[in-house]
């Protein structure tokens, strides 16, 4: 939920929230997650005003396509699926690309896939939420395996072990190489 987007009271504790910090807890303007919301670097000046509307999930929709089941859009030839947008903002402020976003039973669960330049680590994302049949199903970056392949892309796979049962219907029914989903990067 993004933050409010006309001139109201904004308190750090609300900006704390929306930047994936728990309510009540110690927190400073200053903070990374905080600063990412905004896309400022540490120590420069800024105000609460700059945060109207700020948000830390970024949404996106994609049309799926084909026995990929996603969206590839990297080095693959040709493209499959399409999507509103290639690019997102990591916790740090920095705008990354997204290569794929796919999933398939017999491949072995569910792959989002990055830009070689993109963090590998906690400032990467906290999770990718998907929406199947109205319903987001949250999938935490703590819960996947990370593979890099030779620095051509930084992949993110949360394997059919891992899946739970609902989740896997879920996915087998939306990320079915037709139509569209939207899905959503936490920061």
């Amino acid at each position: 939920m993004a933050l409010p987007t006309s001139p109201a009271s904004i308190s750090l504790n609300q900006i704390h929230v929306e930047a994936g910090g728990a309510s009540g807890t110690q927190a400073s303007i200053n903070d990374a997650d905080i600063r990412a919301l905004i896309g400022k670097a540490s120590g420069v000046q800024m105000s609460f005003s700059e945060r109207y509307g700020a948000s830390a999930v970024q949404t996106y929709i994609i049309t799926t396509e084909g026995s990929y089941y996603g969206y590839i859009g990297y080095d693959n030839n040709p493209t499959f699926g399409a999507i509103n947008s290639s690019s997102y903002v990591d916790t740090a402020g920095n705008t990354r690309g997204i290569y794929r976003i796919i999933y398939g039973h017999s491949s072995g669960g569910l792959y989002f896939t990055l830009t070689p330049d993109s963090p590998t680590g906690a400032s990467a994302f906290s999770k990718i939420s998907i929406n199947c049949g109205g319903t987001y199903y949250d999938f935490a970056r703590t819960r996947a395996t990370q593979a890099i392949a030779s620095g051509t892309y930084v992949q993110w796979n949360w394997s059919l072990s891992v899946l739970t049962a609902a989740e896997e219907t879920a996915l087998n029914g939306q990320l079915d190489g037709s139509g569209t989903t939207t899905f959503q990067i936490h920061n």
